[in-house]
């Protein structure tokens, strides 16, 4: 007979995630989820299966609480133009400052931090690079079209750019010595933009 769950999985999973976000998949041991859960290795295993599992759930509830959220600016809207760009990416100045932001962002340490134990969550990972991607080159045609920014202006190869640029953001804010660097690269970036 069948054991009863002693916990909610929901509330397993938004823990699980800070801890993968922290720490990272590779980095993150059962041991670890044990700990922060409160559940026991068999109940984690039970309901989830593996560690793979239970990280994919768990990216899957990050992409759509936390990135949706970082993200509305442009994906709530086809009408989205250089200007919601340029105040995503002005959203990152207050970041840099959080202590929390040490942890950067889960998708973009998975993204950077690949391993074949990660094939799980490969194409979610996919997925999301390439709806900003799409939203981030969408953005650049209406802008076109409102002349916003020059007509030579390639969408595409900008729009690549600034997956890009949000992947190395991210990257520098796991590390404090590194905030600085991210600063200036953010001032960059947003440069750039405003020179479209």
């Amino acid at each position: 007979m069948p054991r009863n769950i002693e916990f909610e999985p929901h509330e397993v999973l938004q823990k699980a995630m800070h801890v993968f976000w922290e720490k990272g998949f590779l980095e993150t041991s059962i041991h670890d989820l044990v700990q922060a859960t409160g559940v026991q290795r068999s109940g984690l295993y039970n309901v989830f299966g593996n560690k793979q599992n239970l990280f994919r759930q768990s990216f899957q509830l990050y992409l759509d609480t936390v990135v949706q959220k970082s993200f509305s600016v442009l994906f709530e809207s086809p009408e989205v133009r250089i200007a919601d760009v340029i105040f995503f990416f002005q959203q990152f100045y207050p970041v840099l400052e959080l202590a929390e932001s040490r942890f950067g962002c889960l998708l973009c340490h998975s993204a950077t931090a690949y391993s074949p134990e990660m094939q799980a969550v490969h194409d979610l990972i996919e997925g999301q690079l390439q709806q900003m991607q799409e939203a981030f080159a969408l953005a650049l045609r209406n802008s076109k079209k409102q002349h916003d920014i020059s007509l030579s202006v390639d969408e595409q190869e900008v729009a690549e750019y600034l997956v890009a640029a949000i992947l190395a953001l991210h990257s520098m804010l796991r590390g404090a010595p590194s905030r600085k660097y991210a600063k200036n690269y953010l001032d960059r970036v947003v440069a750039e933009l405003q020179r479209l």
